[in-house]
């Protein structure tokens, strides 16, 4: 969580680390302490060593001594700067959340009967499908043939064709080899192909985030 106060106002933005993985969460709220300063034409002292040493690390660019000869005018934002750059910002952290995958297929109260297959994005609202495949007509193989289709169909749409390339390649012996006694279920992170380039601020936010990037090792 990211923690600004000034004028006896207090500004926040958390970032789940369940939904953005534990170095993503931290490098973006670093990213949004240091907008609620630049935004604030603020900067801040440490005073103890280890305070200094951690400070350093990660808000050098704002501790560093500047020389009269290169420091910028007083730049006072307007309102309508200042909501615009936070839209900027929401915009990106929101374009950084890594799209998620979550699988189930299980039988149905009479396991020689149906197979229930349902697949998610986990979004908020979470997009979900659901399918009932009745084995009365057919065996379990052909009902998982048939669960594998939906699944491709499905996961093609609520993400991409890599998506499904990487289910499929990662999954497919464990879900044809589906026993109703343990079910099959799947849930994890899917990184896309573009998202490491939205790893660096939108060029609406460069100027405030000069050489700022936000981990992409996680999704690699």
């Amino acid at each position: 969580m990211a923690t600004y106060k000034i004028g006896g106002r207090t500004q926040a933005k958390s970032f789940a680390v369940k939904r953005y993985g534990e170095d993503q969460a931290r490098a973006l709220a670093i990213a949004a302490r240091e907008n609620f300063m630049r935004l604030n034409n603020d900067s801040f002292l440490a005073y103890e060593e280890l305070a200094q040493h951690v400070a350093d690390i990660h808000f050098g660019n704002l501790l560093q001594p500047q020389c009269s000869d290169h420091i910028a005018p007083l730049v006072i934002l307007d309102a309508h700067t200042i909501d615009f750059r936070m839209h900027a910002l929401d915009r990106w952290f929101d374009s950084l959340r890594p799209r998620r995958v979550n699988v189930t297929v299980a039988n149905g109260c009479v396991p020689s009967a149906l197979l229930c297959v349902s697949v998610s994005d986990c979004g908020w609202p979470a997009r979900s499908k659901q399918k009932k495949v009745y084995l009365g007509v057919r065996t379990l193989a052909q009902g998982l043939e048939k669960a594998w289709s939906f699944l491709q169909t499905e996961l093609t749409d609520m993400h991409d064709a890599r998506c499904w390339q990487e289910f499929e390649a990662k999954y497919r012996d464990e879900f044809f080899s589906y026993e109703p006694a343990r079910g099959f279920k799947v849930r994890y992170r899917y990184y896309d192909a573009e998202y490491a380039l939205r790893c660096k601020p939108p060029a609406s936010l460069a100027g405030l985030l000069p050489d700022f990037e936000v981990p992409a090792s996680a999704g690699a």
